[in-house]
């Protein structure tokens, strides 16, 4: 629904730079070593105040940006959703163990 104060519209900007930044992360980890060596964000931050596309805001703090590029590229194994064809990839993003074949288990979270 629509937000009711400037709180949660700014939460709702949050939530929607991190689920941005982390299907950008993960399209990218995605075809790894395959398509490509490394990737680079340009212009992290913003020259002005703005809620969304930047990794940290105007006062040098960490947006919704920055937390989802976290969450998709902290772990060196990584369960993610491939939003093309709705399956489940697992990358592997250390070079120095191989994963042997291994399934994954979705858990429903919510009511």
């Amino acid at each position: 629904g629509q937000p009711a104060n400037a709180s949660e519209w700014a939460a709702a900007a949050a939530l929607a730079s991190f689920a941005q930044f982390q299907a950008l992360v993960e399209g990218y980890q995605a075809h790894l070593f395959s398509w490509y060596a490394a990737m680079s964000i340009w212009k992290t931050q913003t020259p002005w105040p703005s809620l969304r596309g930047f990794l940290y805001d105007w006062w040098l703090e960490p947006t919704g940006a920055f937390y989802g590029v976290q969450a998709a590229a902290s772990d060196s194994v990584h369960a993610q959703l491939d939003r093309g064809d709705w399956g489940v990839r697992v990358v592997n993003k250390d070079v120095a163990a191989a994963l042997p074949p291994s399934s994954v288990t979705p858990e429903w979270v919510g009511p």
